[in-house]
């Protein structure tokens, strides 16, 4: 057989894998570039809407602060911050400062400016859309705000907090010399007192009008529950709630000074030097949390089962259905990461440790991010993904039918849109 042939057939087949390699790829990955960051803007800080389909980030320029929200740059300001997205995407808001005074932009808007902007009830999107936050003005009126229109004046101390709904408000007054918490209606100021303390603070409004508060006494630290007190510690510390308000759980200190999470006023798992990351399950169903040996190691607990020991652990998250859990950690000089008490990645280490990850609604597929040697990238069912600059998944990065895995990216000075086919 021709010697030449042979080598010619041997070449045509590579060109022809190639070509079909790579059209598999460009069918598999598309990148749309989305939008410009302008030369000499310092960007600060960059943030996704939960669809993907919108991004905003904190922009310095000549020592001012803007947002540029999907390529349009707002009004320039001493300070801006606390950017968020409606849950539909379509519409953002944040917070602007000017000669200390703050102001919340809502889509562009300005609002009126007050002195304070609470941050407990956090400032928020309900469900119908409607921005709801509240702020204190010059001579102490506590308002309501409703898509930067303001409701009634009808509080003059700070000592009030009104729930999430606008239904309840709790009220902090002194009698006495010593401190006491009262539920009110909004509309009759009626209520009851609580216990008496020598000081009460961090206001914790939940879910569903539930409400928290914590409080000492002469020896004893308190965390109470709508209105039911808890076992008195030293110290209570990192309190969170589940997503439906069902559950909570707070860090506590214990006589001999080491710390245990206590799950709905009931200590549970073991004692550590330190406690940390108290993360719920979507179903409320699951508490994973982070404990600390004092001569090094961390535990990684789960309902108060010791899971396994790391150097360090970070990024604890749960599947949507609350049946699978992953997280980062350090073992033996390198960062791994976990899924199901299984090691599905391992990489050097970079500093923070930080990476997002996201699971499908059906648990079937998995993706985070990585940085390494200065560059980001999706790691996507096991696959390393292009690498850029840095990238950004969200809760929204699997389509419905969770055919597509989208993030965006940034390369240079170009944002870019990244489409996966699952």
């Amino acid at each position: 057989m021709n010697k030449n042939y042979v080598f010619g057939a041997i070449a045509l087949l590579f060109i022809v894998v190639g070509v079909a390699g790579f059209l598999l790829f460009m069918n598999r990955v598309s990148v749309t570039k989305v939008g410009t960051i302008p030369e000499g803007s310092q960007v600060l800080g960059f943030y996704v809407s939960p669809d993907l389909n919108s991004f905003a980030y904190r922009a310095k320029k000549e020592g001012k602060f803007s947002i540029v929200h999907n390529g349009d740059s707002g009004k320039s300001y001493d300070n801006v911050y606390g950017l968020v997205f409606s849950p539909d995407s379509k519409q953002y808001a944040y917070i602007a400062e000017i000669d200390r005074k703050k102001v919340f932009v809502l889509n562009g808007k300005e609002g009126n400016f007050y002195d304070r902007i609470n941050k407990n009830p956090k400032p928020r999107f309900d469900s119908e859309g409607n921005f709801i936050y509240d702020a204190v003005s010059g001579d102490m009126e506590f308002l309501r705000i409703v898509n930067n229109v303001e409701g009634d004046s009808y509080l003059r101390s700070l000592n009030y907090k009104m729930s999430p709904s606008g239904k309840t408000l709790v009220v902090k007054n002194k009698r006495d010399g010593e401190w006491f918490v009262g539920l009110v209606s909004k509309d009759t100021l009626e209520g009851f007192n609580g216990r008496l303390y020598l000081s009460i603070f961090d206001y914790v409004w939940g879910p569903n009008e539930h409400f928290a508060y914590s409080a000492i006494d002469e020896s004893s630290m308190f965390f109470i529950v709508d209105g039911k007190e808890g076992r008195p510690y030293g110290l209570i510390y990192e309190f969170t709630w589940s997503q439906d308000g069902e559950n909570y759980a707070y860090v506590a200190k214990l006589n001999d000074g080491k710390m245990i999470a206590v799950l709905n006023g009931e200590e549970m798992g073991d004692k550590y030097t330190l406690v940390t990351g108290l993360t719920f399950s979507p179903d409320g169903e699951q508490l994973a949390y982070r404990g600390y040996y004092k001569n090094g190691g961390v535990d990684i607990i789960v309902n108060g089962k010791k899971i396994a020991k790391y150097d360090q652990v970070s990024n604890i998250a749960f599947s949507p259905d609350g049946t699978q859990l992953s997280y980062t950690a350090v073992e033996n000089g390198k960062i791994i990461v976990v899924k199901n008490d299984e090691t599905i990645g391992q990489y050097d280490m970079w500093f923070g440790m930080e990476s997002d990850s996201s699971f499908s609604k059906d648990g079937n597929h998995f993706a985070y991010t990585v940085l390494r040697d200065d560059k980001s990238f999706v790691v996507l069912d096991g696959k390393e993904e292009s690498k850029y600059d840095s990238v950004y998944i969200s809760e929204g990065s699997f389509d419905e039918d969770e055919k597509t895995f989208s993030y965006l990216a940034i390369l240079g000075n170009d944002i870019l849109r990244v489409v996966n086919s699952i």
